[in-house]
C-alpha cells in the first residue's frame, strides 16, 4: 500500500504515475523541490522540515517520497472536511501559535481516531512549510486521512524532578507567570536550587536540558520546550495550558537514547518516525546512535511531534514518535 524512497529532489518525477505522493523534504532543497513538483501529474502533498532521515542517516539535501497505491483524502486544517479515515497523519506549521487550536478542532470533529505527525518549518526563519497541489502555505495544518490503522509509540526519556510550578499566566506559547511571579525568576531560582546557573544570555543552551513536563493520566508526559526569555517571559515551542502543574524535567544521553530504542521497537510495517530537532541539538554527537535505533524508519526531524492512539492529539516537544501499519 505504501513505498518509501530517499532521493534527490530532481528525481521526484520518476515516481509520477502513483495514485498519490507524499513528500517530506529538507529545507535546504526547497527551490529544487518546487521545480520538480511543478512537473508532476500525480496528486501530491507534503511538508518541509529542518532535515530528514532514512535508514539511520540524516540528510539536508534530499527528500523522502512515499508512494500510495490508492487515493488518499488530503485537506487543510482551515477547511476540515468530513472523512471516515482510521488514522489522521498531520503536518503542522511548527512555528504557528494556532497549530494546537487546529488540532483541538480536529479532535472535536473526528473524535478518537489515531493521530501521527509532526511540526514542519525552519528553526531560523518563517517559511511556507506545507504544500499540496494548490501550492505552498503556512500558518495551518495539513491532514491526510488514511483508511488503515497505525500502531503509534511515543517516548522521550525525560524524567521529572521534585520541582513543580503552576502556570498562572499564559499567552499562547509565552509563559508569563509561574506561581504568580515572573516566569523567568521562578524558573531560574528552581535551577539555582539544584546547582544550575541560567541567565538570558545562556538561556537556550541551559534550558534545552531542563524543559517543562505536563502530566497525563496515562502515557508519556508531554514535554514543553523553553526556547528563549523575553523580559521575564519564557517562550516555549508549544502552547502551555494555563493553571496547570508543570514539572521541571531533566534527562541525559543515556535516558534519551534508551527511550528512542524503546520507541523504535514497535510492531508494524512501513515505519515512519518524527524525531524532534531539539533532541539532535541536545544529544550532539550521541544523536548518531538515536538514528541507528530508527534505522528501519523513514522520517523527519521536526519542530514538535503529534501523536495519539484514539485519544486527544498532543503536541509534544523533545520527543520521538514512531508509527507503523498494524
Amino acid at each position: 500500500m505504501m513505498g518509501f524512497d530517499n532521493v534527490k529532489p530532481e528525481e521526484i518525477g520518476e515516481f509520477d504515475g502513483a495514485e498519490h505522493l507524499m513528500i517530506l523534504a529538507s529545507e535546504q532543497c526547497v527551490d529544487e523541490l518546487k521545480e520538480s513538483i511543478a512537473e508532476l501529474k500525480s496528486p501530491f502533498f507534503g511538508a518541509i522540515f529542518p532535515e530528514i532521515f532514512f535508514r539511520g542517516k540524516r540528510y539536508s539535501d534530499r527528500v523522502i517520497v512515499v508512494r500510495f497505491d490508492f487515493k488518499v483524502d488530503v485537506f487543510r486544517g482551515s477547511e476540515l472536511k468530513e472523512t471516515d479515515g482510521r488514522t489522521l497523519m498531520v503536518f503542522a506549521d511548527g512555528n504557528f501559535d494556532g497549530s494546537e487550536e487546529i488540532l483541538e478542532k480536529a479532535f472535536m470533529k473526528y473524535g478518537s481516531v489515531t493521530y501521527i505527525g509532526g511540526g514542519a518549518g525552519s528553526l531560523g526563519k518563517n517559511i511556507q512549510c506545507l504544500f499540496d497541489t494548490r501550492g505552498f502555505f503556512s500558518k495551518d495544518c495539513l491532514f491526510v486521512s488514511l483508511p488503515f490503522e497505525f500502531n503509534v509509540k511515543v517516548r522521550h526519556g525525560w524524567r521529572a524532578t521534585e520541582l513543580e510550578f503552576i502556570s498562572t499566566k499564559i499567552q499562547g506559547r509565552r509563559v508569563v507567570e509561574l506561581d504568580w511571579r515572573s516566569a523567568f525568576d521562578v524558573y531560574s531560582e528552581a535551577l539555582e536550587s539544584i546547582g544550575v546557573e541560567i541567565d538570558p544570555e545562556n538561556f537556550f543552551d541551559v534550558a534545552k536540558g531542563y524543559p517543562f513536563g505536563l502530566r497525563r493520566l496515562e502515557g508519556e508526559m508531554v514535554v514543553k520546550d523553553p526556547l528563549a526569555v523575553e523580559r521575564g517571559v519564557i517562550v516555549c515551542a508549544g502552547r502551555v495550558p494555563e493553571n496547570c502543574v508543570l514539572s521541571l524535567i531533566h534527562g541525559d544521553a543515556k535516558s534519551l537514547l534508551s527511550a528512542a530504542r524503546e520507541c523504535a521497537d514497535i510492531e508494524g510495517e512501513n515505519l515512519i518516525a518524527f524525531d524532534c530537532i531539539s533532541r539532535m541539538l541536545y544529544l550532539s554527537e550521541h544523536y548518531k546512535q538515536e538514528l541507528k535505533y530508527l534505522k528501519d524508519a523513514a522520517g523527519a526531524m521536526t519542530i514538535g511531534e503529534i501523536a495519539a492512539k484514539k485519544t486527544y492529539p498532543d503536541f509534544y516537544n523533545k520527543t520521538v514518535v514512531v508509527g507503523g501499519l498494524d
